[in-house]
């Protein structure tokens, strides 16, 4: 065998192997799509529990297919560096002229065998059995991170920081759905509801919102401390009457795990001598800046209520519910035995008391004043952080568009509480010249 015929055979090996590998990545990016857009439909749920890498790989959507993207790219260009001289010389072996068209044959040639392996035939098997293929190309996705993310992070940080430079905030990368269009199509069919279309809308949204935006802070969290006697805890859940506690070692920042009263209650032991460590469940932890829906796709996941936030330094924020996040979707859910709290509460005319955990929606309704909030926070409490990068102070006042803000409670993390005068558009015209 000659050279030359070795080099046609490595390139060939190559061609393959690389569209091989396309086609494992793409259809595991397909896999992950079909099942987030799927909302984990309770049939996939009961067969991913049994699959560890797969469901791990759900968890983290964005960096898997941010992976996938970078892994089909880099396979798409080295395929097409490989097969377009093996292409050529095969059209010119069955009587094709060396010139131009025999290149643009050449170059249509490989298209179509990129996109018949990968693209159409991972796509089919990734929409009629996404868990298996998902588990058929998990590794290969794995493999391909770890290889792969070393490359892609500084490139995306790169591309978020020239974004940002032009006004313009990065988009989540398995969704680009243009929502507008989607709402006026529902708007159009007579059988969906006002309260449906809330719900979407909602749900939609919650793209937009972070964990640190509407969870639990750490100084209002009640929990199990191991340093207490058991009875101490039981009264405790007694007097909150919540069903599940952070198990912690004299802070929230050592949380050891998850009670649940139940569990307390189905033991045997007597619930003052029971051993808390031997019953606690795992408690799931969250970074404050993760998307509202990657933390609700974690806590069906794992089957839990409740998840730890923390900041960089692995220090705890607080928590987050699963009621939390589904008042996110349907507004506040209150049961016979919830204290009414009003968080906008009326003083007199155009001026309103306002909890710093009133959402930016409920207020543009009970206000009737529209909110611009560039920093998609939820909370008014965020708003205000986040307009004035840090925690005001007591008795500070700022102005947000119609808006005269007067904080009148604070804590060392959140805003609890402020006065709001509503202005008209003509007083704001008149301070603006």
């Amino acid at each position: 065998m000659n050279p030359e015929q070795v080099d046609i055979l490595l390139r060939l090996f190559g061609a393959i192997g690389l569209l091989i590998v396309n086609a494992l990545l793409a259809a595991g990016g397909f896999s992950i799509i079909k099942l987030r857009l799927s909302h984990f439909d309770p049939e996939y749920l009961e067969e991913l529990k049994r699959r560890k890498l797969p469901e791990a790989l759900l968890e983290d959507a964005d960096r898997t297919l941010l992976i996938v993207r970078f892994g089909n790219l880099f396979c798409a260009l080295g395929y097409a560096l490989l097969s377009f001289p093996l292409s050529f010389v095969f059209l010119q072996e069955i009587g094709m002229p060396e010139a131009w068209p025999t290149g643009i044959l050449a170059f249509l040639l490989i298209i179509i065998v990129y996109y018949l392996l990968s693209d159409l035939l991972p796509r089919g098997l990734a929409v009629a059995s996404p868990i298996k293929v998902l588990q058929a190309t998990s590794l290969v996705v794995r493999l391909a991170g770890l290889v792969g993310y070393l490359i892609v992070r500084p490139l995306k940080r790169f591309s978020e920081f020239t974004l940002k430079r032009f006004g313009v905030e990065p988009e989540s990368e398995w969704e680009a759905f243009d929502i507008d269009e989607q709402l006026d199509a529902l708007k159009e069919k007579p059988e969906v509801s006002q309260v449906l279309l809330k719900v979407i809308k909602n749900a939609l949204q919650m793209r937009e919102v972070k964990a640190q935006d509407i969870l639990l802070p750490r100084n209002q969290v009640k929990y199990f401390d191991i340093n207490e006697e058991n009875a101490a805890n039981l009264a405790l859940a007694e007097e909150t009457e919540h069903t599940r506690f952070p198990l912690c070692d004299g802070d929230l920042d050592n949380c050891l795990g998850l009670i649940h009263i139940k569990d307390i209650f189905h033991s045997k032991e007597n619930p003052d001598s029971i051993d808390l460590r031997k019953i606690k469940r795992e408690m799931i932890r969250v970074g404050e800046n993760d998307p509202l829906e990657k933390v609700l796709s974690k806590l069906l996941l794992r089957k839990t209520h409740m998840a730890l936030v923390t900041d960089e330094f692995g220090g705890a924020n607080g928590v987050i519910t699963l009621e939390l996040i589904l008042e996110q979707l349907v507004g506040e859910i209150q049961d016979e035995f919830d204290a009414e709290e009003e968080l906008i509460k009326l003083l007199g005319p155009n001026e309103y008391a306002v909890s710093g955990l009133a959402s930016i929606r409920d207020m543009e309704e009970t206000l009737e004043v529209p909110i611009e909030n560039k920093n998609e926070v939820a909370s008014f409490g965020g708003l205000i952080t986040a307009e004035l990068g840090r925690i005001p102070d007591s008795g500070e006042t700022l102005e947000l568009e119609q808006l005269e803000v007067t904080i009148t409670e604070v804590d060392e993390t959140r805003v609890i509480a402020a006065r709001i005068k509503v202005r008209q558009p003509s007083e704001v015209e008149e301070l603006d010249q």
